[in-house]
């Protein structure tokens, strides 16, 4: 459960816009709450634990390798700002809102 939970907030939809670290709160429809910090390297945290990421800005996909295990999340829109929001939904059967909350150069 914990993983899927981590693996939920691996997703970021602001990737474009990305300045040095954009932070993105998850929601999810299961009623748990997860940051994350994203840095522009392709490089990502939450909670301590350290990761890496993907994306494929047509399919509007992140895919993230969380200790060997690669989980993906697809986005309805791709955010560029700070309260920019976007339903998402994951390869693990899950999903909910992700909002940009903070971008930081």
């Amino acid at each position: 459960m914990k993983l899927m939970t981590l693996a939920l907030g691996t997703a970021l939809f602001a990737l474009p816009a990305l300045a040095k670290t954009t932070t993105v709160e998850y929601k999810s429809d299961a009623g748990t709450t997860t940051v994350v910090d994203y840095v522009d390297d392709g490089t990502a945290s939450t909670g301590g634990m350290a990761m890496t990421y993907t994306l494929d800005e047509t399919t509007k996909t992140l895919c993230a390798d969380i200790s060997g295990y690669e989980v993906c999340v697809t986005f309805d829109d791709l955010g560029t700002a700070v309260g920019d929001t976007s339903k998402y939904t994951s390869t693990m059967g899950d999903g909910g809102v992700a909002e940009i909350t903070k971008i930081a150069e």
